[in-house]
């Protein structure tokens, strides 16, 4: 490195030169030189261009074929090229634009503005194609066929170059890409006489400093400028040795132009590098915050879709944020942050967050205030929160949100409202009131963007107090932490009357209205959350609703166009997302419950070619002897003989499903006499899966065997009498289109109307099978019926074709789910089941009744869950005394009548000695002789009344 010079005068002596920046010196301009390599690309391979557009010699102004285009100025000529050359004057001609190298920069290292450039695209495009208003510039070459070097700002030529690509992309047509192919084939140019690398730098600036008032895009704003002049002493420095602010500032001060601009003031504070001081703040900005990414990127980000109204522009602003934060990085991060967002919610505007009030202790004080609700944080996640008896699972939770302003804004409160929707705020449906209102203290008090309560920070500060004292002392922090204290106090109570503590959902303990601390509206039950919990019937039907925001999701196909607005209605769910992240997701489609019969209609699945790893497809065929549906409507087949599916990794599983004989012909009521023998008491389920998908081998829960075998069952289908009815009217509004006819003809030919009791009636001769309860329901032999056939109240099952969900909690067990993704919900059961055992369901009903049905289904089940012992929900605390009292009384009755005519019990006598000599015999607990045969035992007087029974018949047939 060769030394610096000094004279002894007031005057500097510096060597001239520059050198090039090191290798590892941050370049904030990759990702915009990758899109302009991707538009030169896409000019190239168009034809009108064509691949050697950037070879081509410049258009003359008169072409040497009648038609060709002709230039705009007269194209290079060497021989006046190096007669100009010679004199030291300039040259101006007309070249390629593309000759200038797009991807070379006078001023390597400093970010160019994408909002300033992309305006002036949208500029020339509406310009239209018309000859470059400004110039390429060029040093002149040593040698004629050297290479030339650029001596001028890039963004201009950028601008063309990324206007042309648009028109193409826009699908320009053909003669206006001529024209366009006519700008750059006929660019102004000129060459200009610069002897070192340091005169090229300062001419490029200079032209910046000229381009003010034409090109705002030219003009360096504040990160430009700091990147400029800390990457122009960076390589001066290579040269001469170290420099100091004002021998920098009298480079500046002797080389720069100096023009009057439009804004003298900020010039004056901001922009003057002839200053030592301006020099000094960008050094400073550089070196203690923008080598650190996180802060470099939120500066960066704000200029470039603000420019000079973004609120960090000022380079002696940003000098005074370091200096207050005292060069803490985690300091500065919270108060650009903090001020960012503020500024991106109307709530601060760049002249309120002045460099004067950052100084100043004022009432527009920002950055003291700002610091101050970071220390008021760090109390409330630490000594306040770990010295009292908050949920553990809301600690982490909380610590986790309010770790910074970006968590903030990513997990509980977006700052565009158009991003509420995929913020999942379901976590707070279960906590307790104190956890809420410590949420709702922390978030008004360190991160609200509103600054209602700035005003009481600034007192507080200016009268000495630190962040403790500050929330114990002033309202409204004080009479939080009362009411927080208050709702700890009563959630204890709580928990020491119930003599337990739940470590679930912790659903035990009463909490506030979710929707008040943001909970997400993507939930099934639309409640208000803000009522009072004045009684254990509110806080009952409030822990029921925070428990449905947390485990049910449901969607209606008919309120969606589409299969791709369901899907992505669906994705903004927290459930969904979960479901691909933690235990089987299972996805099932029951063909018994789409609508009443088996006719499906186009689902919109696209073909399963590939599944995630814990993703399960279950399909339940019907009975279905065709299963081509499956291919139809989920893209992939059983695949006779194949284990896997064609050209993917799924793995496919056929497995029969069996029912009880007695409890299928008890459904078939339309069926003729030669229907009973080919009676199908089964179904064929279909599993796919990928094949690392974790399915451990274990028992059936309520069936014999194991989920290693082909089979499952037997179950028992209820009759149609214990299925969910409702009136013939509401049920086609249940169903919408999913609703099919049910009936038709008998095997006979005879209608169902004309032979179904006839039928019946021949069926239960021949076979024994009779039914003990007549089932009052209407026949419905026409299929959908009319208001002659069926009157509009009349009862119906809601499906009759429902199979029990003791089914479907064996594939669940069987899979080893934990999240349900239900494709056919039919009337809910399966969704209560899933809600009160803790499981995700996700049901993609048809029709917006359907939806609301399953919602008061499903919410009624917790209620009654939460009152029921054995259920997972039982919550003593919250548990309905009136059912309590009525199973106690209606037992309580039972027993009274048993005691009515009590049987005397043998007074207890001592057991006697057994004789010398006897036997032995075995004394059997038993009872006394009198007590009645335990139930499912016979009697021994039965006993002998069936011997002699079945003697008599013997010897009848003898």
């Amino acid at each position: 490195m060769a030394p610096k010079k000094k004279a002894n005068t007031g005057t500097p002596t510096i060597a001239p030169g520059l050198g090039r920046l090191p290798a590892d010196t941050y370049d904030p301009n990759v990702q915009h030189f990758k899109m302009i390599e991707e538009c030169l690309e896409a000019i190239r391979d168009h034809p009108v261009f064509g691949p050697n557009i950037d070879t081509l010699d410049p258009l003359p102004l008169v072409p040497a074929v009648a038609g060709d285009q002709a230039g705009f100025l007269a194209p290079l000529d060497n021989e006046a090229l190096a007669a100009a050359r010679d004199s030291g004057g300039e040259y101006v001609c007309g070249v390629n634009l593309l000759w200038a190298n797009p991807l070379e920069s006078v001023t390597p290292g400093v970010p160019i503005m994408a909002k300033a450039l992309s305006d002036h695209v949208h500029r020339l495009m509406a310009r239209g194609p018309k000859v470059v208003e400004d110039r390429l510039e060029f040093v002149y070459p040593q040698d004629i066929g050297a290479r030339w070097r650029k001596c001028c700002p890039e963004e201009l030529q950028h601008a063309v170059i990324m206007a042309i690509h648009e028109r193409i992309v826009l699908g320009a047509e053909e003669d206006e890409l001529l024209q366009w192919r006519r700008v750059v084939l006929s660019c102004p140019a000129a060459f200009i006489d610069l002897q070192t690398e340091e005169d090229i730098y300062f001419h490029a600036t200079n032209k910046r400093v000229k381009a003010e008032q034409d090109y705002r895009l030219l003009t360096h704003k504040t990160t430009q400028m700091i990147f400029d002049v800390y990457n122009f002493k960076v390589r001066k420095e290579l040269v001469c040795g170290t420099l100091t602010d004002e021998e920098l500032a009298y480079l500046y001060k002797t080389r720069l132009l100096k023009v009057k601009r439009s804004d003298q003031e900020a010039s004056k504070e901001d922009k003057d590098r002839t200053s030592p001081g301006t020099i000094k703040a960008c050094v400073t900005v550089y070196e203690k915050m923008f080598t650190h990414e996180k802060l470099r990127d939120v500066v960066l980000k704000a200029e470039q879709d603000h420019l000079d109204e973004s609120p960090f522009a000022s380079v002696h602003k940003l000098n005074e944020i370091v200096g207050m934060c005292r060069q803490s990085v985690v300091k500065m991060q919270w108060l650009l942050l903090t001020t960012m967002h503020r500024f991106e919610t109307m709530n601060l505007s760049a002249r309120e967050f002045s460099a004067r009030n950052l100084q100043g202790a004022g009432t527009k004080q920002y950055g003291l205030v700002f610091l101050r609700q970071r220390e008021m944080k760090l109390y409330l996640l630490g000594p306040f929160m770990d010295g009292r008896n908050f949920v553990s699972s809301a600690k982490e939770k909380l610590r986790e949100v309010f770790e910074s302003r970006d968590s903030y804004v990513n997990l509980l409160r977006p700052l565009k409202d158009e991003d509420t929707e995929a913020v999942d705020c379901s976590w707070q449906a279960t906590w307790p009131n104190s956890a809420l209102k410590l949420l709702e203290l922390i978030e008004s008090a360190c991160f609200a963007v509103e600054g209602q309560d700035d005003a009481t920070v600034r007192l507080a500060m200016k009268n000495g107090k630190n962040a403790q004292e500050l929330l114990h002392d002033y309202s409204p922090y004080k009479d939080a932490i009362a009411d927080i204290d208050e709702e700890l106090k009563k959630e204890m109570k709580k928990i020491q009357e119930a003599g337990a503590v739940d470590d679930g959902d912790a659903i035990v303990v009463p909490a506030a209205a979710a929707g008040s601390s943001g909970a997400s509206g993507a939930t099934a039950v639309s409640a208000n959350s803000g009522t009072v919990e004045d009684t254990v019937e509110a806080k009952r039907e409030a822990a029921a609703r925070r428990l449905l925001k947390s485990y049910l999701v449901l969607e209606s196909e008919e309120d969606k166009k589409s299969p791709s607005l369901l899907a992505s209605s669906l994705s903004k769910h927290h459930l969904l997302k979960a479901a691909q992240q933690h235990g089987n997701c299972i996805v099932l489609f029951d063909v018994n419950g789409f609508g009443e019969a088996v006719a499906l209609a186009r689902h919109g699945t696209t073909s399963l070619t590939t599944l995630a790893p814990n993703e399960i497809y279950v399909v339940l065929n019907g009975g279905r002897t065709n299963n081509q549906f499956a291919s139809k409507h989920f893209g992939v087949g059983p695949g006779v003989g194949r284990s896997k599916c064609k050209g993917s990794n799924i793995v496919w599983r056929e497995i029969l499903v069996t029912f009880t004989p007695d409890s299928v012909q008890n459904r078939k009521w339309r069926t003729s006499k030669r229907a009973l023998a080919a009676m199908k008491c089964s179904q064929k389920m279909f599993w796919w899966f990928d094949a690392s998908t974790d399915i451990p081998l274990k028992s059936h829960l309520h069936v014999p065997g194991n989920n290693g075998c082909d089979m499952m069952g037997p179950f028992v289908l209820e009759p149609w009498t214990s299925l969910p009815c409702m009136a013939y009217e509401l049920k086609k509004t249940f169903w919408g289109k999913r609703r099919q006819a049910v009936g038709g003809k008998t095997v006979t030919g005879d209608s169902d109307d004309e032979g179904a009791e006839q039928d019946k009636s021949e069926i239960q001769e021949d076979s024994g099978i009779t039914n003990e309860e007549d089932i009052p329901l209407p026949d419905v032999g026409g299929g959908r019926g009319t208001a002659k056939t069926l009157p509009p109240d009349c009862k119906q099952p809601v499906n009759y074709h429902e199979v029990p969900c003791l089914l479907w909690e064996s594939v669940m067990h069987a899979t080893s789910g934990s999240q349900i993704i239900d494709l056919t919900p039919q009337t809910g059961r399966l969704a209560c089941w899933a809600v009160t055992n803790r499981l995700g369901y996700i049901g993609v009903t048809g029709t917006p009744a359907q939806k609301e049905y399953i919602e008061k289904e499903v919410f009624q089940a917790v209620i009654d869950a939460m009152s029921d012992p054995s259920s997972k929900l039982y919550a003593p605390s919250l548990a309905d005394p009136g059912k309590k009292r009525k199973k106690t009384e209606t037992s309580g009755g039972q027993t009274k009548v048993a005691k009515t005519v009590p049987k005397p019990k043998p007074e207890a006598q001592p057991k006697p000695a057994p004789k010398p000599g006897a036997e032995e015999t075995a004394v059997l607990p038993i009872g006394d002789g009198n007590a009645e045969p335990k139930t499912g035992e016979m009697s021994a007087k039965l006993k002998a009344m069936l011997d002699a029974a079945k003697l008599k018949n013997n010897n009848t047939q003898e």
